[in-house]
């Protein structure tokens, strides 16, 4: 940066923000949400989504718009934590009720593994320090390859209805290409592919496309850490995950 060496990609951005009020206002009430105008912004996809969110409840109406988008020709992308990488299993309680519908309508869903935090680092040469253990965090959205948000926001019902967040919507080609060449070169190494074991039923299946190796289970699970998610999901909370 002193040696005006770093090349810059200045472009417009907008800045997204929940207002305080909306820890106050009613579920219903938008009026503080930041979600509406940030989705009014950045429009319907007509080609491209990518979408990445550590916590990912999409509900009804998130997973019927993102398959409609599929039926209008848009390839979609979700990159959200697997159950061995997630930190907070009651989320995933939440989230994996959507997985088949989601997957049977044309969405690509993609769960991260639970990387050796440790192996990456020493790979980059970088100093060794912290958990082992990496789980997703980042949360960002591009569409066409045009337009990337990057924020606080997962799409789930807390930080759409109770949390407040905020995020900058950035009109990069550069920066969005950056994702979408990543999440096409580089996510398979990361992640498992989920699909449907049969067309028919809702059963799953996950697959490391690197090395065709399939698992009929969350991988690199527990029967208990299973069962755990399974009896979580019995309880009416999804609307505070």
């Amino acid at each position: 940066m002193l040696n005006d060496e770093i090349e810059f990609d200045w472009q417009e951005s907008t800045l997204f923000y929940d207002h305080p009020d909306k820890v106050m206002n009613d579920v219903d009430e938008k009026s503080a949400n930041m979600s509406p105008s940030l989705f009014k912004k950045m429009g319907e996809p007509k080609r491209k989504a990518i979408i990445v969110s550590p916590y990912f409840i999409p509900r009804e109406q998130g997973t019927q718009l993102l398959t409609s988008w599929v039926k209008k020709g848009v390839d979609v992308t979700v990159l959200t934590n697997s159950l061995a990488a997630t930190d907070v299993s009651a989320v995933h309680a939440g989230y994996k009720k959507y997985r088949a519908d989601l997957v049977r309508g044309g969405v690509k869903l993609w769960e991260l593994k639970p990387s050796d935090l440790v192996a990456i680092k020493r790979k980059a040469g970088r100093k060794v320090t912290g958990s082992s253990q990496a789980s997703l965090h980042a949360k960002t959205m591009t569409f066409d390859d045009e337009k990337i948000f990057v924020g606080t926001m997962n799409l789930d019902p807390r930080s759409l209805d109770l949390n407040t967040e905020m995020g900058v919507l950035i009109d990069s080609e550069k920066l969005s290409g950056f994702l979408a060449h990543w999440v096409d070169k580089k996510m398979p190494e990361y992640a498992w592919k989920v699909e449907l074991k049969s067309p028919d039923d809702d059963e799953l299946i996950w697959l490391d496309t690197i090395s065709n190796h399939q698992f009929d289970e969350e991988p690199q699970t527990s029967s208990w850490r299973r069962f755990q998610v399974w009896f979580i999901s019995l309880f009416p909370i999804e609307d505070e995950l």
